[in-house]
């Protein structure tokens, strides 16, 4: 524990009313006090930005002993680290005297100082926290070896300042290790400097030592603080919400032991973390669990304080958009002292077109004339625009629906264009509720020039419906002897299904948790559903 020294106390208590700073996700609020604390510039502080998770990958690196190894890109940065951290860390930047650093496209010093460090480490930097407070050069060099696959840091944290290329630094930092994934922290903007920096690695030592200084008790215990004392959100490595996965459910034996294999493959991943499932529907005739089962699961191993419901929903329709907020409100009556928050479906997203096309080529798609995407079809004319969608995405630039024929089924390409993407045929279709049909779909397939069709079903598990599918499919195919239709297998156990879901999971956590609801027909009154707005009920 840190002996609170009685101008930093004050000074806590006179930005206390300031906090929590407005707009700040709840996993940066203790890291965002801590720099308004060292820069008295609340716009600074609630600039602040992160890839999910970051700030408790971060404590959870810095907790890790004497392996942890800092490394800054100025004397500076390392000044403002705290006393415990000092020690560990190096500086980029050599004393005066030693010979001359390698030459950079930047034309800096601490740029030059980051392609040593490069070259010093190699690839075996997970042990390494880079700190850049001050050089906008050294943040691009640093990132520039990462995507060179040169080194592979443990984490980032950067707030360097400057007009010159900051701002578009920190926003590629965010990107480069999104896509790399490694813990990143930094802010948009012009501004920044070793201070910020240095009290935002401060924020989160502190915290991963369970150090009651600062921020003050009301940035500590708000939901989502990295403080010692959060008791919903705590991004320390003691706590983390409970996952609670909302699934359909199925009248399928088949179908429902997937879902239960599935949430046992995440409880593989993430063993710390208490997981449970429910199903929406169909749970008696399956013997799935019900909410309250999953409550009583998960309260086994954790007290329950918090909980973050996941759907395992591919398409923003009713299930996402009314029957799961609705099992969420039955939990707040379960468990009145809960803290419940409701994560993004899984929606449409590049890890679940990689595999529905996984599932295509497996089955044939690859060398397909054509391909016919089947959803099972909703009310909701957004999540059957999502379908059209998604169809889009896996015909453009993936090469499957794309093989052609002699009748002239063959894909194009953008004329002019370096890479030649392939604009493949991909077809959208519904088992039920909305047109076109499979056998529909398939015949405009067949039109087009198609004689080798895959159908891919859109779904994460099997069902009755894979089951109707394949028998459309089958009789489609008997009546029209001179194409040959084969039929893809569900999504899951595709690996990629269980890393969306715990994207999605650490996006709730983080507080970045949305839904795609510009045109949801509850939010716009869109032609011919304007009825579902205000409660209203189908004119008859």
């Amino acid at each position: 524990m840190t002996e609170v020294h009685p101008i930093e106390a004050e000074s806590y208590r006179r930005i206390e009313p300031l906090l929590p700073l407005p707009e700040v996700p709840a996993e940066l609020e203790g890291v965002c006090a801590r720099i308004l604390h060292a820069t008295a510039d609340p716009e600074l502080a609630a600039s602040v930005v992160c890839t999910p998770g970051a700030p408790a990958a971060l404590a959870r690196f810095l907790a890790a002993g004497s392996g942890v190894h800092v490394i800054t890109d100025v004397a500076m940065t390392r000044d403002a680290l705290t006393t415990c951290l000092r020690d560990k860390a190096s500086c980029l930047l050599p004393p005066s005297g030693e010979p001359a650093l390698p030459a950079t496209p930047y034309g800096t010093r601490s740029a030059s100082g980051v392609v040593r460090a490069v070259a010093d480490l190699g690839n075996a930097t997970t042990d390494t926290v880079f700190v850049i407070g001050c050089a906008p050069t050294a943040l691009e060099v640093l990132l520039d070896s990462i995507e060179h696959d040169a080194l592979r840091p443990a984490g980032i944290v950067a707030l360097p300042v400057g007009y010159v290329g900051a701002a578009a630094a920190k926003d590629r930092l965010l990107r480069v290790a999104q896509a790399h994934g490694i813990a990143a922290l930094t802010n948009a903007g012009d501004r920044g400097g070793s201070a910020a920096t240095g009290a935002a690695v401060n924020a989160i030592w502190k915290a991963s030592l369970g150090d009651n200084a600062g921020p003050p008790p009301a940035a500590r215990n708000a939901p989502g603080s990295i403080g010692p004392d959060s008791s919903a959100w705590s991004s320390t490595v003691a706590t983390r919400p409970a996952l609670l996965v909302i699934a359909h459910g199925s009248r399928s034996q088949e179908g429902a032991d997937q879902v239960a294999r599935f949430v046992e493959s995440l409880r593989q991943d993430r063993p710390e973390t208490p997981i449970a499932y429910c199903l929406i529907e169909f749970a008696e005739e399956t013997g799935g669990p019900e909410l309250e089962d999953a409550v009583r699961e998960i309260a086994t191993r954790d007290p329950l304080a918090s909980v973050v419901t996941v759907p395992l929903v591919l398409l923003g329709a009713g299930h996402m958009k009314d029957d799961g907020p609705r099992l969420l409100e039955k939990l707040r009556r379960v468990k009145p002292d809960i803290h419940a928050v409701y994560a993004g479906a899984l929606g449409i997203h590049p890890l679940v077109l990689d595999a529905a096309e996984a599932s295509a080529r497996t089955a044939g798609g690859g060398s397909a004339d054509a391909v016919v995407l089947v959803s099972r079809g909703s009310t909701d004319p957004d999540a059957n625009a999502d379908l059209a969608k998604v169809a889009r995405l896996l015909g453009d630039g993936r090469g499957i629906g794309g093989n052609g024929t002699a009748r002239g089924a063959a894909a194009v390409s953008l004329p002019g264009s370096p890479s030649e993407a392939p604009l493949g045929l991909v077809e959208a279709a519904f088992v039920s509720l909305a047109p076109p049909s499979l056998p529909i779909a398939l015949d405009r397939c067949r039109l087009l020039g198609a004689l080798k069709i895959t159908v891919v079903p859109y779904f994460l598990f099997t069902g009755i419906l894979l089951d109707r599918i394949r028998r459309e499919a089958l009789q489609w195919n008997e009546t029209h002897t001179d194409c040959s239709v084969q039929v893809a297998s569900e999504m899951w156990p595709d690996p990629r299904i269980a890393e969306l879901t715990w994207l999605r999971y650490d996006e709730a956590v983080s507080g970045h948790a949305a839904m795609n609801c510009d045109l949801c027909v509850y939010r716009s009154a869109l032609p011919g559903y304007e009825w579902k707005q205000n409660g209203g009920s189908h004119p008859r």
